[in-house]
């Protein structure tokens, strides 16, 4: 099953993607339980990270569809998204939000189903790395690649991603659990640290980006194997 949402102020283009999703439905082996929006200032507003798909009208009142994305990457960088306009030249500005495509209307069938059945394999490679935490601003969903490191400070964890950074109530185990140990190795207690972010050791300091971050002496040699491991290096 795979949540969609429409978002787009005109009914009959609304009512047409739906009828395009229940047809390709029943045309394959994929079942959708679809939400259309009218608004897209109302559509953030009730945002909660659990749609696989979103179909965004460019042509929005008030906030057009590019605004109401910049906004939409702020707390779900991994969603498909599929802006939907009269106009390709718009819909080629969607990339800059990581569009998965763009469908010009008037939408027809044909092409719709050799879009969506693209877009549908992308959203299945994504499920198996994401991630979605509840904060106190509700919930927030990005991939793991997306993650720099995970911090612990008492019983909060701090996800600090390229999107910026995330807090929700819990222990270094369970954010340890969410990740594959191949990738994510802890260089002491309290932080817990995606591999692929590293670009640098001096001693004990771990660099990843414009984060420094101290290794304990306990848990150098395993970071460093694991780190040469991962890079396929002998560290010798």
């Amino acid at each position: 099953m795979f949540n969609v949402a429409i978002v787009e102020d005109d009914k009959k283009e609304a009512d047409r993607l739906a009828e395009f999703l229940h047809r390709y439905a029943q045309d394959s082996d994929v079942r959708f339980n679809v939400k259309i929006f009218d608004s897209g200032i109302k559509f953030l507003d009730t945002y909660q990270a659990n749609y696989d798909i979103i179909f965004m009208d460019i042509d929005l009142p008030a906030l057009n569809g590019l605004e109401i994305s910049r906004e939409l990457r702020k707390i779900d960088s991994t969603v498909a998204l599929v802006f939907v306009t009269n106009l390709a030249q718009f819909a080629i500005n969607g990339y800059e939000f990581d569009a998965s495509d763009y469908m010009l209307k008037p939408l027809k069938y044909h092409s719709f189903s050799l879009k969506i059945k693209k877009v549908i394999n992308r959203c299945r490679r994504h499920r198996e790395n994401e991630i979605m935490i509840k904060t106190s601003n509700g919930e927030v969903r990005f991939s793991s690649a997306a993650v720099i490191f995970v911090e612990v400070n008492l019983h909060n964890v701090t996800y600090h991603t390229e999107q910026g950074d995330y807090t929700a109530y819990g222990t270094m185990k369970q954010a340890a659990a969410q990740f594959s140990p191949e990738e994510f190795v802890l260089c002491n207690s309290c932080y817990l640290v995606n591999l692929r972010h590293v670009t640098g050791i001096d001693g004990y300091l771990i660099s990843l980006g414009e984060y420094q971050l101290v290794i304990s002496h306990p848990k150098r040699k395993k970071f460093i194997e694991a780190l040469h491991a991962y890079y396929g290096t002998s560290g010798k």
